[in-house]
């Protein structure tokens, strides 16, 4: 590296001022830095250097937009379709025409849905090893992913009275290989924005709640019409466009390094998940986790059981997808304000305020909901402010790297993981309280077998409620003391 490049760095770091065209401080820092193809300068054809003052300006300007941009497809087509799952398990429970019918127990066609998932969740934290010993793969692997991704769908569709290989195809690959698809949204989003990071990734996660509304709509009319497997097809095909366009347009804002030859010892130490030990390291980072996974449980169990609880009312598989459609919508607001929230107010604040709204929908929506209307006005509410909860992994992992001086993106990667833990724990456990020998009762509270599940969903918020106000408490006193 170059005197005149060093200069450029150390400059760059003391003054705030040159941030129109640097790098974020947590990309230079918290023991990320050069070594995962984050750094500020890299070696570009083997002879040149760029220098920071070359690089596309932070927090905006058209290629930061166009990441965005980019980024929201994937999270358009990845996610969004995960979180429909809801209207293929209504179709396999309730519809003659599935093959499934009768023959896979509730709990077996959830375990497809919660597969994806976990995938999802679990993946990109264990494949960050690879990604930092050799970034100039990121985005080859992401292409070879998305190909990949949809020939499992395409499989998935030759056997659909197979329940096994549907969990196989349909959950555990394409949920793996999505998972990867994802990555370089994780790791080139701080590179792109800082301050106004929780805008960026309101806008971008929003995608999830546009597609979790989009698919539902989409699945249950090509599944009533062409049936299971020419559905699969389809959506395959549609997902293999689209995100492969949006990898087209995805591009780091730090040049890449070319990974050097490292010695197979040195190689084997870094592919392993490492740069997690905030995870554990203050009481803050428990908390935080702790409320990640109680909000997690509560709303994945939600949206994986919204659709067969409706159903249980007598309504029709249009509904029930019209239903899930409208918690996918009004999730999709929740993105978008709560990333604006986050970046004005203290965002443990933000989520105490949305865990309580959760848990006081469930308790007092949910629980009573016997009519359409009500159950509509659950869906809009727990969705409008639990939906973009997601958002605050943003602020959490960035609070945890600057106290442990811990990279940013392993830190985040590790709270996805979290949350997945969650996410297939919740609808687990959700899976065991649903008690289908109460189908047709009308009880006045939690009918038709639901009264746990509820019970289960509104205690989880309450308690991640309680978590966030001691989460808020335990911040203020960290950064009174660092003042």
């Amino acid at each position: 590296m170059s005197a005149t490049v060093t200069e450029e760095i150390r400059l760059e770091r003391l003054d705030p001022a040159s941030r129109s065209a640097s790098t974020p401080a947590s990309s230079l820092g918290h023991g990320g830095g050069d070594e995962d193809g984050q750094g500020a300068v890299a070696a570009i054809d083997g002879s040149r250097e760029q220098l920071v003052s070359d690089l596309a300006p932070i927090d905006g300007g058209r290629k930061a937009w166009t990441f965005v941009f980019a980024s929201f497809v994937f999270e358009t087509m990845i996610w969004g379709q995960s979180y429909a799952y809801g209207a293929y398990q209504n179709y396999h429970d309730h519809d003659v025409r599935s093959a499934l019918y009768g023959k896979a127990s509730p709990a077996a066609t959830s375990a497809i849905g919660t597969l994806v998932i976990a995938g999802q969740h679990f993946v990109p934290l264990l494949t960050r090893g690879f990604f930092r010993t050799y970034p100039h793969l990121i985005k080859r692997v992401a292409l070879g992913s998305i190909a990949l991704s949809s020939l499992s769908l395409l499989a998935a569709s030759f056997l659909e009275a197979h329940v096994a290989a549907l969990l196989v195809f349909q959950g555990i690959l394409y949920g793996i290989l999505s998972g990867v698809t994802f990555t370089p949204v994780i790791l080139w989003l701080p590179q792109w924005f800082d301050e106004r990071r929780g805008t960026a990734s309101g806008i971008i996660y929003s995608g999830s709640g546009l597609g979790g509304t989009v698919f539902p709509l989409l699945v249950g009319k090509l599944l009533d019409g062409v049936g299971f497997a020419w559905t699969l097809r389809i959506v395959a095909l549609v997902s293999f466009i689209a995100t492969s366009l949006a990898a087209m347009l995805m591009q780091p804002r730090l040049p890449i390094v070319t990974a050097p030859s490292w010695p197979r010892q040195t190689v084997v130490r870094r592919l392993l998940p490492e740069g997690i030990k905030a995870m554990w390291s203050t009481p803050f980072a428990g908390v935080g986790e702790a409320i990640i996974f109680c909000q997690s449980c509560a709303w994945c169990t939600i949206s994986l059981y919204i659709s067969t609880y409706t159903s249980s009312l007598g309504f029709n598989a249009t509904t029930a997808t019209g239903i899930l459609s409208a918690f996918n919508a009004s999730a999709t607001v929740g993105y978008l304000s709560i990333g604006r929230l986050i970046d004005m107010t203290s965002y443990p604040f933000v989520m105490g305020a949305s865990t309580l709204t959760c848990s006081l929908a469930a308790f007092l929506l949910l629980g009573f909901s016997h009519s359409l209307p009500l159950l509509v006005a659950f869906v809009l509410v727990f969705g409008l402010a639990g939906g973009g909860f997601t958002t605050f992994l943003t602020p959490l992992s960035t609070d945890l790297a600057k106290l442990n001086s811990q990279d940013l993106g392993t830190i985040y990667l590790a709270l996805i993981f979290v949350r997945g833990t969650a996410a297939v724990g919740g609808p687990l456990v959700g899976a065991a309280l649903y008690d289908e020998g109460e189908l047709g009762n009308f009880a006045l509270y939690g009918a038709h077998g639901f009264r746990d599940v509820i019970i289960f969903v509104g205690t989880g918020m309450i308690i991640a409620c309680g978590l966030a106000i001691a989460a808020w408490l335990l911040r203020r006193k960290w950064m009174a003391a660092s003042t």
